[in-house]
């Protein structure tokens, strides 16, 4: 399911839920894995964005990033779900 204009898609609760698993799984370095996977070649464009926001920013630079790359996981992991759905009928 996405959202109205047909593009982004709707986070359910489940993919949120699997989201803070993996993230509980991962520990600190989980944020650090994605900006990585980002910035190497999966979405650099974000990943420079993210990195520009937080420069100009003069404080909590960390807790900025990681909701950007949170945000930037969960629609991955949904957009990976509903591939699944079609997919598997």
């Amino acid at each position: 399911m996405t959202d109205k204009k047909g593009l982004v898609p709707i986070v359910t609760q489940e993919v949120g839920f699997a989201l803070q698993a993996e993230l509980n799984q991962e520990g600190p370095e989980y944020f650090g894995s994605i900006f990585q996977r980002l910035f190497s070649g999966d979405n650099p464009a974000i990943a420079k964005y993210l990195y520009n926001l937080v420069e100009k920013l003069p404080e909590d630079k960390t807790i900025i990033l990681h909701a950007g790359l949170g945000v930037y996981r969960l629609l991955e992991s949904q957009a990976e779900a509903d591939k699944m759905t079609r997919e598997l009928g």
